[in-house]
């Protein structure tokens, strides 16, 4: 069981790496329009 919090917390990590990789992503494309 002690497994699973590590898993938790990289599930965690991923999503919060994915969140930063789409802000990213939008200001990119903010600063190709403007």
């Amino acid at each position: 069981m002690a497994l699973v919090p590590q898993i938790v917390n990289g599930q965690a990590k991923i999503q919060e790496c994915l969140q930063l990789i789409n802000l990213q992503a939008i200001l990119l494309t903010n600063r190709r329009r403007g």
